[in-house]
């Protein structure tokens, strides 16, 4: 689930976490157009 970004396994203190949970927050989901 994590490589689909359903989940952010990054434990606390990590040097990437922020990076994740900012990329994240700024994706739009795709609406399907129908």
């Amino acid at each position: 689930m994590q490589a689909m970004g359903l989940v952010n396994d990054h434990v606390e203190g990590c040097c990437v976490r922020v990076e994740c949970e900012t990329a994240r927050a700024a994706f739009v989901r795709p609406s399907s157009g129908i």
